[in-house]
């Protein structure tokens, strides 16, 4: 037992010995140098990425509400456009009115040009009053 005290001991010593040398010491500083500006490095780097992904995505979403705001303005523009016209207006309020095939018709094949001219899946009339 003994043996492997003294033999403990001396790996004790050569140790203390080799971490107080100035050698050691200033590679310890380097080392702890390099670890902590790649640390910093990539932490400004992280921090410049997800700048850049933020922009891009309020970008992003600043384009896709004009793009809205735009198309629904266009479409309230093509309603007004129909609104507009007196003799569209007083059909629709004749068809409402007292309903007819003939009436019906007419009303079918006007918007059917209108959706056509518009590439329109649909239109919808609607009364205000029911």
């Amino acid at each position: 037992m003994s043996g492997a005290k003294e033999l403990a001991g001396k790996v004790r010593r050569r140790w203390r010995t080799r971490l107080q040398t100035p050698l050691y010491l200033l590679s310890l500083f380097i080392a702890v140098v390099i670890i902590s500006g790649g640390y910093l490095y990539y932490r400004t780097q992280e921090r410049a990425a997800r700048k850049i992904v933020v922009d891009q995505l309020t970008s992003i979403a600043t384009l896709k509400v004009e793009g809205i705001s735009r198309w629904l303005k266009e479409r309230l523009a093509d309603a007004q456009v129909l609104v507009s016209s007196p003799f569209f207006s007083e059909e629709v309020g004749l068809y409402f009115q007292k309903p007819d095939d003939r009436r019906r018709e007419k009303l079918l094949s006007r918007l059917s040009i209108t959706a056509k001219a518009y590439y329109y899946s649909e239109i919808i009339i609607l009364d205000a009053e029911k």
